[in-house]
C-alpha cells in the first residue's frame, strides 16, 4: 500500500521506481476484485498514489476507489516517480494523463517505442502536461555472440509462441503482424519460428554482435526509450551477464 511505498521511499531517497498495472484478469476476478473499468481503475489508483506520496490530502469517490480526506502522516522528502507497465492504446494514453513513465514489456521493438511515446503524449496534452518529462522504460531480450543470426535464432521459438499467445498486435507498427498472421496460419507455431525473418528479431530483440547489440539499443533510444532493462535467456550464467555488460561498456567508451 501506499504506506510502505512511503516508507521505501524514506528509507532510500531517490532510488525507488515505483510501478503498477492492470494485474492478471483471470487472478483478480478469482478474489473477487475485477475493476469496472480497469483503464479507469488504474487511472484513479495512480492519481491517488501520486497526490498521497506528495503529502496531499486526498479523496476520491469512484466505483472501484474510495479515499475521504486521507493523508500521509509521513510523506516522503523525494517522491518517488509512478509508471505504468501498459500497452494498449487507451491505457497509454492513460499513463501520459496519470503516471510519471510508462514500462513497455519485451518485444516492444523501436517502432513500437515511437508509437507508444505518441499516445502518451496525446494523454499528456489532455489533462495540460504537454512538455511533462514522461520516463519510458523498455524492457527487451538481450543475448550476445560472434555470430550474429546464430545468436538471433535461439530467441525464435520463444518469440513465435508470444506472438502467437497475444502479443501479435505489438508486430502492427514494424510492419509484421500481417505476415506473422499468415505464417501461423499456414502451419502454427512451428512454423513461425522457423520462417521468421531475422529482420523481426532485430527489430524486437538486443542480440547479436557486440555491434548489432548496440546498434540495436541505440534505436531504441532514438525511438524515445529513456531506460532499457537488457533481459538474458533464464539460467544465464551471473559471470555471463558480466562479461557480456563488459563488452558492451568497452565498445561504447
Amino acid at each position: 500500500n501506499t504506506m510502505d511505498l512511503a516508507t521505501l521511499a524514506r528509507i532510500y531517497p531517490g532510488r525507488l521506481q515505483i510501478g503498477f498495472g492492470h494485474g492478471v484478469a483471470d487472478w483478480i476476478r478469482q478474489v473477487g476484485e475485477f475493476p469496472s473499468s480497469q483503464v479507469g481503475a488504474l487511472e484513479t489508483i495512480t492519481l491517488a498514489t501520486r497526490q498521497l506520496l506528495r503529502g496531499e490530502t486526498v479523496s476520491f469517490n469512484t466505483p472501484d476507489v474510495y479515499l475521504d480526506q486521507v493523508k500521509l502522516e509521513y510523506p516522503p522528502s523525494v517522491v518517488p516517480p509512478v509508471s505504468l507497465g501498459v500497452t494498449g492504446p487507451k491505457s497509454l494514453q492513460m499513463s501520459g494523463r496519470a503516471a510519471d513513465g510508462t514500462i513497455l514489456v519485451e518485444l516492444t521493438g523501436p517502432a513500437l517505442v515511437e508509437e507508444s511515446r505518441i499516445r502518451i503524449a496525446d494523454g499528456q496534452a489532455e489533462v495540460n502536461r504537454t512538455g511533462e518529462h514522461h520516463q519510458i522504460t523498455v524492457f527487451t531480450h538481450w543475448m550476445q555472440g560472434d555470430d550474429g543470426p546464430a545468436v538471433r535464432s535461439t530467441w525464435r521459438q520463444m518469440v513465435a509462441e508470444r506472438i502467437a499467445g497475444g502479443s501479435l498486435r505489438q508486430l502492427v507498427p514494424a510492419g509484421f503482424a500481417d505476415e506473422a498472421q499468415r505464417l501461423l496460419d499456414e502451419g502454427g507455431v512451428a512454423n513461425l519460428a522457423a520462417r521468421m525473418p531475422d529482420a523481426w528479431l532485430r527489430e524486437m530483440t538486443v542480440s547479436g554482435t557486440v555491434a548489432d547489440c548496440l546498434t540495436q539499443i541505440d534505436r531504441l533510444s532514438a525511438a524515445g526509450a529513456h531506460r532499457i532493462g537488457l533481459v538474458p535467456p533464464i539460467g544465464t550464467p551471473l559471470e555471463t551477464i558480466t562479461a557480456w555488460a563488459t563488452e558492451l561498456n568497452a565498445a561504447r567508451a
